[in-house]
């Protein structure tokens, strides 16, 4: 047995993403069993599950698997759209995000969660825009009060690391 971190993230990729990122994504939801003949120099692909980790489901999380890369001619974009469960024991949820952040098109607003079956509380998936960095971490109740006390604005991003705001204290 094992433990499991479910992951929801939907994100529009940049105009001009590399076919080599969109072919790995199509890859690790499972849209194309080919594994690409060069893979990204990143620590991600040097984990034991990151080709189906997109594909990943367990009976803890109430959800199925639903991950997907797909084009949308109108809008002249690709949108990636994860839902997904996965042993997380290498990080590879974290790795990633942080593969995948500097082709995703967002400024600030909330890309998804993930939620260690143990947890009550998500961490939620943030996209930083540059120059609104902040060292210290906050719960989302913590940044709502802060948000009412008109002290910050609703759209800044708060996380501990790039990326993500931590909705549980004291985990790892």
């Amino acid at each position: 047995m094992g433990m499991y971190t479910e992951l929801h993230f939907n994100a529009e990729l940049i105009k001009g993403t590399p076919k080599q990122v969109i072919d790995t994504l199509r890859h690790m939801t499972g849209q194309d069993e080919h594994v690409p003949d060069e893979l990204p120099d990143h620590p991600l692909f040097r984990t034991g599950r990151w080709d189906y980790m997109l594909q990943s489901s367990s009976y803890y999380f109430p959800t199925s698997v639903a991950s997907s890369v797909d084009y949308d001619g109108i809008a002249n974009a690709h949108y990636l759209r994860v839902r997904c469960n996965v042993k997380d024991y290498d990080g590879e949820i974290v790795k990633f995000l942080d593969w995948v952040m500097p082709y995703v098109f967002a400024d600030t607003e909330c890309l998804g969660y993930y939620r260690y079956e143990e947890d009550d509380h998500p961490t939620l998936i943030y996209k930083r825009a540059i120059g609104q960095e902040r060292t210290e971490t906050q719960t989302p109740q913590a940044r709502a009060e802060t948000v009412r006390a008109g002290t910050e604005s609703p759209s800044a991003s708060v996380g501990e690391g790039e990326g993500v705001q931590s909705g549980q204290e004291g985990r790892e």
